[in-house]
């Protein structure tokens, strides 16, 4: 017969038991819990990888489309035909692929030069469609001060005076390449480089023609352009016209713009027609992005990956170099050991 504290001996060890097998319980399903959600993160961690290398192949495939449509550009937009992995079953709970390629063109070059002497190139090469034959140079975007602009800010002095006396909005400074739009040889093209310096002047003329722009140190026609500027206006300030181009239809063309003394953002507009009239062509800064989604299992990656693609005068130029200011380096080796103050036209610090 059971007494009392055998009775009370089992209900404690029936207590403990169900206590330990709880704690178990607790622990044994924490530890699954923490097993799946890291086999889960492993997953889905590989599908991210395999979504990304997917979205390179977009990439890849998307280059072999932009180079193919040369010197043409067509934009696919998600959705067009060809914008979908051929190979990719949506409907697959594994399956792999671009889910969306897009390929655009960037339109008419416009960016900003935020600091003085900063420069930037636009390729525009041999373009496909419509030719332009003059182009509007727009620049500064100061927003206006309360009390206005100074009298004397879009009317910068006809001569250049020096950096540290200038008060006005910024100069544009323009160098224009032309050169045979059927092929480039930097040996035997016959290659136009003109020279303009566009400075803000309210009632300026706002117009120059191509064949007076500065072809060389020292030749005639060698002035400053007077932009037109509008104080009041409510986009870019300043403009000028080039016009009277030889038509792009023939020709290909490289644009350099720099600030002067002052940072400034820009715009160029192209036109059909040789006075900044008629339409407006759409000119592409030798820029294409290609926008690439891409899906394995459950994970989707996106890349964005940008190509130059206008054959124009940056190819066939591969040894001048581009700066964002002005470079100067001459000195001379003797012996195998350069010595710089032996150079001229340089100062050397």
């Amino acid at each position: 017969m059971m007494t009392r504290r055998n009775r009370e001996r089992g209900a404690v060890a029936l207590i403990t038991t169900i206590i330990i097998s709880i704690l178990l319980t607790i622990i044994t399903t924490g530890l699954i819990t923490v097993m799946i959600a890291e086999l889960r993160q492993s997953n889905d961690a590989e599908q991210s990888v395999r979504a990304y290398y997917a979205a390179q192949s977009g990439v890849e495939e998307g280059i072999r489309k932009v180079i193919a449509a040369l010197p043409g550009q067509a934009t696919q937009l998600c959705g067009a035909v060809g914008s979908q992995n051929v190979n990719l079953d949506p409907a697959s709970p594994g399956a792999v692929g671009w889910t969306c390629q897009q390929i655009t063109y960037s339109g008419s070059p416009s960016g900003s030069l935020p600091l003085a002497d900063k420069a930037t190139q636009v390729d525009v090469g041999s373009i496909s469609g419509p030719a332009f034959q003059s182009v509007k140079l727009e620049w500064d975007l100061t927003p206006k001060p309360s009390g206005g602009f100074p009298a004397s800010f879009f009317n910068a002095p006809a001569t250049f005076p020096a950096a540290g006396s200038w008060n006005s909005a910024a100069a544009l400074e323009v160098a224009i390449i032309d050169y045979p739009a059927a092929a480039f040889d930097a040996a035997t093209a016959a290659i136009s480089l003109r020279n303009v310096v566009a400075i803000p002047r309210t009632g300026g003329g706002g117009t120059i023609s191509y064949a007076s722009l500065k072809q060389a140190a020292g030749t005639s026609n060698g002035s400053p352009a007077a932009g037109t500027c509008n104080a009041a206006a409510a986009s870019y300030h300043c403009s000028l016209i080039i016009t009277n181009m030889p038509s792009s239809g023939g020709r290909g063309y490289t644009f350099r713009l720099r600030s002067r003394y002052v940072g400034t953002d820009y715009k160029m507009t192209f036109f059909t027609g040789v006075n900044g009239t008629g339409t407006v062509v759409n000119v592409p800064d030798g820029t294409a992005t290609i926008d690439i989604t891409a899906k394995a299992g459950d994970a989707f990656r996106r890349v964005v990956y940008k190509i130059p693609y206008q054959k124009g005068a940056a190819s066939g130029l591969d040894y001048v170099i581009y700066s964002e200011g002005d470079i100067c380096k001459n000195f001379a080796i003797f012996n195998g050991v350069i010595d710089p103050t032996k150079g001229s036209g340089c100062p050397y610090p």
